[in-house]
Parts: structure tokens; C-alpha cells; sequence
């Protein structure tokens, strides 16, 4: 009787360590984004590269990555599609005006930001940034469009510090001095610690079904 309870009480005790693992594993594979780059959410001056939306063209977005802007005297707004076109900042979904906004991708779909300062989203600054389901970013080419949705989304906290560069899971994207963003980690795809560690917790699993 002793015996099977002492079974028992490893059984959870490596059942809960597999769950640790794979959820720090599942951790590393978000990713933060710096939305201007160097030069943060402003309005551009008309000498840059590409603008905002090209840059998020080139980034692959999923769900539990995050987008951090970095502004002062302004504001960001995550609004409708038809606001988005419109530049109208009446009723935005969410507004944030902390100077130092983390936002994180709750949902796959379009999101929709644009400034809130007067003229400021009719001079350019404004995004719209496409994130992928697990399907979609396994299988679409980037630069694929899925059908538009709206309004999700979260607001994470505490930010980075001023004179930090923001970071998640090691990788981050930076930002350029053209403004408008920087590389960002492109594939979302698990590092080989991560698969490490989804291995490591199979192999655990696959030996308490062996010897219990």
C-alpha cells in the first residue's frame, strides 16, 4: 500500500515537472516588436524608406507577440477598419497614452493603430499588422492576407524602462534609423532549447507510462 502511494505521489510529482517545462518552452517563443525603430511612434517626415505597414509586411506576427511603442506628447489608438481609413479618433476600441505602450496580440486577425494626436494618422502614422494562426503561419508565405477581423487585444505591464531596448524570449525586433521598425524574428519558429525541452518532457511522459 505504501508502495503504490509512493508511485503514485513521483506520478504527479513528474506529470507537473513536464508541465513547468513545456510551458517555460512555450514561453520562449513570443516575440516583442519595436514599432518605429530608434525613432519610436511619431509622424514621418516624409524621407523614409518604407513606411509602417511595410515594415509590418516583412515581420510575421502571432498570437502572444507584442508590439512596443515608444512616444511622448501623442498617443496610441487601436480602432476599426473603417476608422483606420477614415483617421477618425472619436471611438477608438482602446487608447493608450503612457508614452511606453506594450501591446500583446491576444487573437489572430488585423489590428488597427493609428495616432491619436490631431493630423498626425492622416500625415502616416498610422499600422495596420496582420497576425497569423497556427495553421496560417505553419503553411502562408508572408505577405499573405487572411480575411480582416477587429477590435481584441491586451495591454501588458510594466514596460521597459526608458533607455532599454525591449526584448521578449530573446528576440525582439529592433528598429532602424529610417523610423519605421526594425527586422523583428520573422519565423516565430521554436529555438533548440525550446525543442530540447519538448523532447525532454516526451521522454519524461513515455517513462512514467513504461514503469507505472
Amino acid at each position: 500500500m505504501a508502495l503504490s502511494s509512493a508511485t503514485h505521489v513521483c506520478k504527479l510529482l513528474f506529470l507537473c515537472f513536464c508541465s513547468v517545462v513545456s510551458l517555460a518552452a512555450l514561453g520562449t517563443l513570443a516575440h516583442q516588436f519595436a514599432v518605429g525603430g530608434s525613432k519610436g511612434w511619431i509622424e514621418p517626415s516624409g524621407n523614409e524608406t518604407e513606411t509602417y505597414n511595410d515594415w509590418a509586411v516583412d515581420n510575421r506576427f502571432q498570437v502572444g507577440d507584442s508590439l512596443y511603442f515608444k512616444y511622448s506628447d501623442d498617443s496610441v489608438l487601436v480602432v476599426e477598419s473603417d476608422a483606420y481609413e477614415k483617421c477618425d479618433t472619436s471611438n477608438p476600441i482602446s487608447k493608450y497614452d503612457d508614452g511606453n505602450t506594450i501591446f500583446v496580440f491576444d487573437r489572430y486577425g488585423f489590428f488597427y493603430f493609428i495616432s491619436g494626436a490631431q493630423g498626425r494618422c492622416l500625415g502616416g502614422q498610422k499600422l495596420i499588422v496582420q497576425v497569423l494562426g497556427q495553421s496560417e503561419a505553419a503553411s502562408s508565405p508572408e505577405g499573405s492576407s487572411p480575411a480582416p477581423s477587429s477590435g481584441g487585444g491586451a495591454i501588458a505591464s510594466p514596460p521597459p524602462s526608458e533607455d532599454e531596448s525591449p526584448s521578449a524570449g530573446g528576440g525582439g525586433a529592433g528598429g532602424g534609423d529610417d523610423g519605421k521598425g526594425g527586422e523583428g524574428n520573422k519565423g516565430g519558429t521554436p529555438s533548440s532549447s525550446t525543442k530540447l525541452a519538448f523532447g525532454f518532457a516526451s521522454a519524461l511522459t513515455a517513462l512514467i507510462g513504461v514503469f507505472l
